[in-house]
C-alpha cells in the first residue's frame, strides 16, 4: 500500500462546515446508525447500575471502614466489582465494533454516496475493523480514565486508522502506521481534532448518552473530511 500523502494545509473549519452540512442532509439515517452504539451503552448502564448501587449501599452502611465487619462486607462485594469491570470492557468493545456503520456512512458521504442503514452490515474489511475497534476502544477509555493524557495520545495518533482500513483495505498494522504518520505530519490540526473528539465523548456521556446520537456521526463526518484532506483527496 502507498503511504499517505500529507496535505499542505488541513482546514479544520472546512471539515466542521462540511460535517454539519452532511449531517443535515441525512440526519435520520446517521442517527439510526449511531443508535446501535447508544443501545449498547444503555444496556451496559442497566446491567451495571444495580451492582454499583449495591457497592454504594455497602460502603454507606460502614461506619468504620477499618472494622472487621466492614472489611468483610467490602470483600463480599469484590465479585460484584469484578463483574462490573468485565461488563464495562465487553460493552466498550461492542460499542467500538458497532460504530462500523457510522464509519462507512461517513466515508461514503465524502464520495457523494448516500448513507444507508445497511452500512451497519458486515462487508469488506469488517474483521480488521473489528479487531482494531476492540483494542482502540478499550485503550481510549482506560487511557482517558487513568489520566486523560494516555487516552488523548491514543486518539491523536490512531483515530484515522479505521478510515485507512475501510477506505484503503489496509491491514491493522499498516493502517496504524499510516494513521500515526499522517498525524505526525499534521500535528496541530490533528491535535485540534483530538480535543474536539474527546469533548464529544465527554458530552455524549451525559443526558443518558442521548447526545451521542448526534455527536458520534457528526464527529466522524468531520474526521472523514480531515482524512480526505490529509491524503489530498477531493471531498464531494
Amino acid at each position: 500500500m502507498s503511504e499517505p500523502v500529507p496535505a499542505r494545509r488541513v482546514d479544520i473549519g472546512a471539515a466542521f462546515r462540511w460535517g454539519f452540512a452532511a449531517f443535515r442532509r441525512k440526519p435520520g439515517i446517521l442517527i439510526g446508525l449511531a443508535a446501535i452504539v447508544f443501545v449498547i451503552f444503555v444496556i451496559q448502564g442497566l446491567g451495571s447500575g444495580p451492582i454499583t448501587d449495591l457497592l454504594e449501599r455497602t460502603l454507606a452502611n460502614c461506619e468504620n471502614l477499618a472494622s472487621a465487619e466492614c472489611q468483610a462486607a467490602v470483600n463480599s462485594s469484590m465479585s460484584a466489582i469484578l463483574v462490573t469491570l468485565v461488563m464495562s470492557v465487553v460493552f466498550t468493545a461492542l460499542a467500538g465494533i458497532a460504530k462500523y456503520g457510522v464509519y462507512r456512512a461517513s466515508l461514503g458521504m465524502t464520495r457523494e454516496r448516500e448513507p444507508l442503514l445497511s452500512d451497519m452490515l458486515p462487508e469488506a474489511h469488517f474483521g480488521a475493523f473489528a479487531l482494531f475497534a476492540v483494542v482502540y476502544s478499550i485503550a481510549t477509555i482506560v487511557g482517558l480514565g487513568l489520566c486523560l493524557l494516555p487516552g488523548i495520545v491514543v486518539i491523536l495518533f490512531f483515530q484515522l486508522t479505521p478510515f485507512y482500513i475501510l477506505d484503503r483495505g489496509m491491514s491493522v498494522g499498516d493502517a496504524l502506521k499510516a494513521s500515526a504518520r499522517a498525524s505526525r505530519a499534521n500535528l496541530v490540526p490533528m491535535l485540534i481534532l483530538t480535543v474536539f473528539i474527546v469533548g464529544t465523548m465527554l458530552l455524549g456521556s451525559i443526558l443518558f448518552g442521548l447526545l451521542m446520537l448526534v455527536l458520534l456521526p457528526f464527529s466522524l463526518l468531520v474526521t472523514a473530511h480531515v482524512f480526505r484532506q490529509i491524503n489530498a483527496e477531493h471531498v464531494a
